[in-house]
């Protein structure tokens, strides 16, 4: 039993990790597009290209979080059907 409940308790600190990367991703999304909207030439150019790379990178590093928070959700689930 304790086995299991020490397999939980990590679990659920990945999950609060992984929250806290999603948080953090979306306050630098939010400043990205903040300083875009600053910076970058209206009609486009290399500001904004290069603006726009970062927020596709940083996108996609949250898709893939979010991806595997529902994954270790759905097996904490599991365990606590135990």
């Amino acid at each position: 039993i304790w086995k299991a409940l020490d397999d939980k308790w990590k679990l659920q600190d990945l999950i609060m990790d992984l929250e806290m990367d999603m948080k953090n991703i979306t306050q630098e999304l939010s400043q990205l597009h903040k300083d875009m909207e600053q910076e970058a030439e209206p009609s486009g150019g290399k500001i904004a290209d290069r603006y726009g790379k970062d927020i596709e990178k940083k996108e996609k590093e949250y898709k893939k979080k979010k991806a595997e928070f529902k994954k270790l959700m759905a097996k904490l689930d599991k365990l606590e059907q135990y």
